[in-house]
């Protein structure tokens, strides 16, 4: 092996990916070397310019080679603007594109997610559900979800905003968009906001535990009803799995027997809660690294 070729080998192997969770209060850095060992970083999620200032002097002398991107929309998927943040609540992200900046700035190579399908990539190969049709959602600080069908993520230009579906009029003044959506009223910054404390903290029998329950359970009946989905991974800061079997038996009781998958004997097995959503977003993250895709 010539000096050159040691040279360039020795390059090639110190090389590290990096995995970027973009979240509602936070965002999440994965720098993972090559043997798998990663190191994570955290900062609030502020302004673009704090955002660009720490990652530059962070990790561009890091010798990237390549960039898992999750991060919060809406943003587009088209051709024109690709990876442009669009109307968001976070005024100072509008119409900001982070993937052109990192793919400029910091490496070429880069795959961006949505900020909900990085951890549903790793709900599908933690739950192994390759091949099944399955919905993932979470509920922190937001509230937003992403359907996969057998490994392909089911979204066109605009990927899917399931937080904002209609649940019905409320005073509450969450959401600047919509007064009607399941993310303005039953959201963490809903229920911080309005019962002045965090849902983490409430008791599964009080009755604003109930309130969070009976919202939940609508929203997944919505999506057993419109899409048939097979498996629904509950995710984010809220989630936690002893509110399981109140969830399940919401669901029965709005159900009244009609829906197959809700009446399933096994559905206690169809409904998983992940309270771990930044594990679920590195490992979505790992296996996109390790040479797995989304069509």
């Amino acid at each position: 092996m010539t000096l050159e070729n040691l040279i360039m080998s020795i390059i090639e192997n110190t090389k590290k990916n990096l995995i970027i969770e973009m979240g509602g209060t936070k965002i999440n850095f994965f720098l993972v070397e090559q043997s798998g060992r990663y190191s994570k970083y955290s900062i609030s999620t502020s302004t673009p310019i704090f955002f660009k200032d720490y990652v530059f002097k962070k990790f561009s002398g890091n010798n990237i080679r390549k960039i898992i991107l999750g991060c919060f929309g809406p943003m587009s998927l088209g051709k024109n603007n690709y990876g442009e943040i669009l109307n968001t609540p976070k005024k100072d992200w509008r119409n900001a594109n982070i993937f052109k900046w990192l793919k400029d700035n910091i490496c070429e190579d880069i795959r961006l997610f949505s900020d909900v399908a990085l951890p549903a990539f790793g709900a599908m190969n933690k739950y192994r559900l390759q091949e099944n049709f399955f919905t993932y959602i979470t509920v922190g600080t937001g509230i937003g979800g992403c359907s996969i069908f057998r490994g392909m993520i089911l979204q066109n230009e605009f990927h899917s905003e399931m937080g904002h579906m209609y649940l019905g009029y409320s005073d509450a003044k969450i959401c600047e968009y919509h007064s009607h959506c399941f993310e303005n009223q039953s959201s963490g910054h809903y229920f911080s906001s309005r019962y002045k404390l965090k849902f983490k903290d409430i008791d599964t029998s009080s009755p604003e535990s109930s309130e969070m329950i009976g919202k939940l359970a609508i929203l997944l009946y919505n999506l057993y009803a419109a899409t048939g989905v097979e498996y629904i991974v509950l995710g984010g800061g809220l989630i936690r799995e002893d509110m399981k079997y109140q969830l399940i038996r919401s669901l029965v009781k709005i159900n009244n027997s009609y829906l197959p998958v809700v009446n399933k004997k096994n559905f206690d097995q169809r409904l998983i809660l992940d309270s771990n959503s930044d594990d679920l977003s590195l490992e979505g993250g790992m296996y996109s690294l390790n040479g797995n895709d989304l069509n």
